[in-house]
């Protein structure tokens, strides 16, 4: 009899003791199996931080040489950014994944005077971009502009190179000239008569630009001769045509 009740008595602990494992496993199970159901229902998830495999993306870049106030620059025509110092920026604006971006200076810095220019953009982002540079020089008061011209053939005559649409400078030889007018920032050297007696056709490299100092040695080159019909026209095409042409 007494063998029967302490039987009982370890029957019943064990009860209990499977009851207590029994809530315990509940207990851990069920947030577990909401964590898996979650996962797989396509629930969506919290937003990861910018600038993943599909955006958003930030644009931004590099500001060299900036020593004047006031430059502002753009991203596809607004998101207006004010740059104060050179160094590194970024507009607020993102854009998404395959989107274009366009940046832009829409105003010149002041005191002093600069001219500031982009390079590398333009694009379609496909991540971040860091790339954006821009440059800013402060012309030189009165700079002259230099040209240095090869290739003229001895008996060619008739060539006239202009800076910025005028100052026009007959060339009789090779060799190094200098425009009569000074400038105080933008140059752009263009031919305005091609050399005859033999024709000749003539190119200028790296004419234009922003004098930060005295501009020497632009090149206007290549000027081999004309000896068919197609090369004369080709010729006449690259004179720029006068007034009321």
């Amino acid at each position: 009899m007494r063998r029967s009740r302490e039987a009982a008595r370890h029957i019943e602990g064990a009860l209990h003791a499977m009851k207590a494992a029994s809530k315990f496993l509940f207990a851990v199970a069920l947030p577990l199996a909401c964590l898996v159901l979650t996962a797989c229902s396509g629930l969506p998830k919290s937003a990861g931080p910018t600038g993943g495999g599909t955006g958003p993306y930030t644009i931004g870049g590099t500001v060299t040489g900036l020593t004047g106030t006031g430059l502002v620059l753009q991203d596809n025509g607004g998101d207006n950014l004010t740059v104060a110092a050179a160094g590194t920026f970024k507009f607020a604006t993102t854009i998404t994944k395959g989107a274009a971006y366009l940046v832009t200076v829409a105003t010149q810095p002041t005191n002093p005077a600069q001219t500031c220019s982009v390079t590398s953009g333009s694009g379609t982002a496909t991540a971040s971009v860091t790339t954006v540079a821009i440059a800013c020089i402060t012309p030189a008061p009165n700079a002259t502009i230099g040209v240095t011209v090869t290739g003229l053939t001895p008996t060619g005559s008739g060539l006239i190179l202009q800076d910025n649409g005028g100052d026009s400078l007959t060339v009789l030889a090779d060799g190094s000239y200098t425009f009569k007018s000074t400038v105080n920032g933008a140059y752009n050297v263009t031919v305005l008569t091609q050399p005859t007696s033999p024709n000749q056709l003539c190119t200028v490299a790296s004419g234009s630009g922003t004098a930060a100092a005295n501009v020497t040695g632009i090149a206007g080159k290549l000027c081999p001769e004309l000896h068919d019909r197609r090369q004369r026209h080709r010729a006449r095409r690259h004179r720029p045509r006068s007034a009321g042409q």
